[in-house]
Protein backbone atom coordinates (compact mmCIF):
# COMPACT_ATOMS: atom_id res chain seq x y z
CA UNK A 1 0.00 0.00 0.00
CA UNK A 2 1.17 3.68 -0.97
CA UNK A 3 2.40 5.91 1.78
CA UNK A 4 0.87 9.19 0.14
CA UNK A 5 -0.32 12.42 2.23
CA UNK A 6 -2.95 11.70 4.73
CA UNK A 7 -7.12 12.80 4.15
CA UNK A 8 -7.28 16.14 5.38
CA UNK A 9 -10.09 14.66 7.94
CA UNK A 10 -7.56 12.66 9.33
CA UNK A 11 -4.64 15.23 9.59
CA UNK A 12 -7.51 17.83 10.99
CA UNK A 13 -8.67 15.47 13.67
CA UNK A 14 -5.08 14.88 15.18
CA UNK A 15 -4.42 18.31 15.86
CA UNK A 16 -4.50 20.12 18.72
CA UNK A 17 -8.11 20.81 20.39
CA UNK A 18 -7.79 24.68 20.23
CA UNK A 19 -6.30 24.43 16.25
CA UNK A 20 -9.00 22.16 15.31
CA UNK A 21 -11.74 24.43 16.93
CA UNK A 22 -9.78 27.48 14.88
CA UNK A 23 -9.70 25.48 11.37
CA UNK A 24 -13.48 24.53 12.08
CA UNK A 25 -14.46 27.92 13.05
CA UNK A 26 -12.55 29.65 9.83
CA UNK A 27 -13.81 27.04 7.53
CA UNK A 28 -18.08 27.50 8.67
CA UNK A 29 -16.72 31.43 7.84
CA UNK A 30 -16.34 30.52 4.40
CA UNK A 31 -18.98 28.84 4.04
CA UNK A 32 -21.55 30.74 5.60
CA UNK A 33 -22.40 32.18 2.37
CA UNK A 34 -23.88 28.72 1.46
CA UNK A 35 -26.47 28.51 4.37
CA UNK A 36 -28.21 31.90 3.26
CA UNK A 37 -31.99 31.40 2.67
CA UNK A 38 -31.31 32.37 -0.84
CA UNK A 39 -28.53 29.89 -1.40
CA UNK A 40 -30.37 26.72 -0.11
CA UNK A 41 -33.29 27.61 -2.48
CA UNK A 42 -30.72 28.20 -5.08
CA UNK A 43 -31.19 25.90 -7.93
CA UNK A 44 -27.93 25.96 -10.17
CA UNK A 45 -28.70 27.46 -13.89
CA UNK A 46 -24.79 28.96 -14.32
CA UNK A 47 -22.86 26.97 -17.16
CA UNK A 48 -19.26 28.64 -17.44
CA UNK A 49 -18.41 26.74 -21.02
CA UNK A 50 -21.19 27.91 -22.66
CA UNK A 51 -20.76 31.68 -20.95
CA UNK A 52 -17.56 32.24 -22.23
CA UNK A 53 -19.34 31.37 -25.62
CA UNK A 54 -22.05 33.58 -25.69
CA UNK A 55 -22.55 37.54 -25.36
CA UNK A 56 -24.13 37.19 -21.51
CA UNK A 57 -23.44 39.28 -18.64
CA UNK A 58 -22.67 38.32 -15.32
CA UNK A 59 -23.46 40.98 -12.70
CA UNK A 60 -22.33 40.33 -9.23
CA UNK A 61 -23.50 42.67 -6.77
CA UNK A 62 -22.76 42.79 -2.66
CA UNK A 63 -23.29 45.54 -0.04
CA UNK A 64 -20.45 46.49 1.59
CA UNK A 65 -21.17 44.40 4.87
CA UNK A 66 -21.44 40.90 3.18
CA UNK A 67 -18.60 41.48 1.00
CA UNK A 68 -15.97 39.68 2.98
CA UNK A 69 -18.53 36.72 3.48
CA UNK A 70 -19.06 36.78 -0.66
CA UNK A 71 -15.61 37.15 -2.03
CA UNK A 72 -15.07 33.28 -1.91
CA UNK A 73 -17.71 32.54 -3.55
CA UNK A 74 -16.58 35.47 -6.63
CA UNK A 75 -13.06 34.83 -6.31
CA UNK A 76 -14.34 30.64 -7.24
CA UNK A 77 -16.42 31.86 -9.90
CA UNK A 78 -13.92 34.70 -11.51
CA UNK A 79 -11.32 31.57 -11.10
CA UNK A 80 -13.45 28.90 -12.85
CA UNK A 81 -14.18 31.37 -15.59
CA UNK A 82 -10.72 31.97 -16.38
CA UNK A 83 -10.21 28.45 -16.87
CA UNK A 84 -12.43 27.92 -19.22
CA UNK A 85 -11.79 31.28 -21.01
CA UNK A 86 -8.11 30.09 -21.65
CA UNK A 87 -9.38 26.55 -22.41
CA UNK A 88 -11.54 27.44 -25.03
CA UNK A 89 -10.72 26.97 -28.75
CA UNK A 90 -9.47 30.53 -30.49
CA UNK A 91 -11.84 32.76 -32.42
CA UNK A 92 -13.99 33.81 -29.82
CA UNK A 93 -14.26 37.26 -28.75
CA UNK A 94 -12.43 38.10 -25.95
CA UNK A 95 -14.49 37.94 -21.95
CA UNK A 96 -14.53 41.38 -20.61
CA UNK A 97 -13.89 41.25 -16.71
CA UNK A 98 -15.24 45.01 -15.31
CA UNK A 99 -14.70 44.45 -11.55
CA UNK A 100 -15.42 47.74 -9.20
CA UNK A 101 -14.44 47.16 -5.87
CA UNK A 102 -12.12 44.26 -6.81
CA UNK A 103 -9.88 44.17 -3.72
CA UNK A 104 -12.87 43.47 -1.91
CA UNK A 105 -15.47 41.74 -3.36
CA UNK A 106 -13.13 40.13 -6.13
CA UNK A 107 -9.93 39.49 -4.06
CA UNK A 108 -8.12 37.25 -6.91
CA UNK A 109 -4.54 36.42 -5.12
CA UNK A 110 -3.66 36.06 -9.41
CA UNK A 111 -5.34 39.01 -10.61
CA UNK A 112 -1.99 40.85 -11.61
CA UNK A 113 -1.36 37.84 -13.83
CA UNK A 114 -5.08 37.60 -15.16
CA UNK A 115 -4.62 41.08 -16.42
CA UNK A 116 -0.87 40.95 -17.77
CA UNK A 117 -1.65 37.61 -19.65
CA UNK A 118 -5.21 38.18 -20.73
CA UNK A 119 -5.38 39.23 -23.61
CA UNK A 120 -3.57 36.59 -24.43
CA UNK A 121 -5.86 34.16 -23.45
CA UNK A 122 -9.06 35.53 -24.63
CA UNK A 123 -10.09 37.66 -21.85
CA UNK A 124 -9.69 41.69 -21.30
CA UNK A 125 -10.14 43.12 -17.56
CA UNK A 126 -11.02 47.00 -16.01
CA UNK A 127 -10.33 46.80 -13.06
CA UNK A 128 -11.38 49.59 -10.67
CA UNK A 129 -10.42 50.10 -6.92
CA UNK A 130 -11.37 53.31 -4.46
CA UNK A 131 -7.27 54.16 -4.30
CA UNK A 132 -3.67 52.66 -5.88
CA UNK A 133 -3.42 51.26 -1.92
CA UNK A 134 -5.85 48.99 -1.94
CA UNK A 135 -4.17 47.15 -4.85
CA UNK A 136 -0.58 47.28 -3.50
CA UNK A 137 -2.38 45.71 -0.10
CA UNK A 138 -3.96 43.24 -1.71
CA UNK A 139 -1.02 42.01 -4.39
CA UNK A 140 1.89 43.65 -3.10
CA UNK A 141 4.47 44.66 -5.91
CA UNK A 142 2.96 43.14 -8.76
CA UNK A 143 0.55 46.36 -8.28
CA UNK A 144 3.77 48.66 -8.88
CA UNK A 145 6.01 46.57 -11.08
CA UNK A 146 4.20 47.60 -14.58
CA UNK A 147 1.72 50.69 -14.56
CA UNK A 148 -0.45 48.34 -17.22
CA UNK A 149 -1.09 45.32 -14.59
CA UNK A 150 -3.47 47.22 -12.39
CA UNK A 151 -6.00 50.00 -13.91
CA UNK A 152 -6.31 52.57 -10.79
CA UNK A 153 -9.84 54.51 -11.56
CA UNK A 154 -11.56 56.08 -8.63
CA UNK A 155 -14.63 58.00 -8.39
CA UNK A 156 -14.93 60.71 -6.22
CA UNK A 157 -18.02 61.19 -4.13
CA UNK A 158 -18.19 65.13 -5.33
CA UNK A 159 -17.02 66.11 -8.90
CA UNK A 160 -14.48 68.93 -9.31
CA UNK A 161 -16.31 70.18 -12.41
CA UNK A 162 -18.75 73.17 -12.04
CA UNK A 163 -22.41 72.83 -13.09
CA UNK A 164 -23.22 75.31 -15.93
CA UNK A 165 -24.92 78.35 -14.68
CA UNK A 166 -28.61 78.62 -14.78
CA UNK A 167 -29.70 80.42 -17.58
CA UNK A 168 -31.55 83.63 -17.08
CA UNK A 169 -34.37 84.73 -18.59
CA UNK A 170 -35.45 88.10 -19.30
CA UNK A 171 -39.11 88.81 -19.85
Amino acid sequence: MGHGAAPPSVSIAGTDERERSGIFSTAAGVLAAYRSPAAVAATPNFEPHAFVRSSDTVYIAAPADAQDQLAPIVVALLDRLRRVTYRREAGWPPVLWAIDEAADIAPLPNLPSIISEGANQGSVSLVCLQDLSQARQRWGAAADSDPTILIHATAPATSSRRAPAPVQSKG
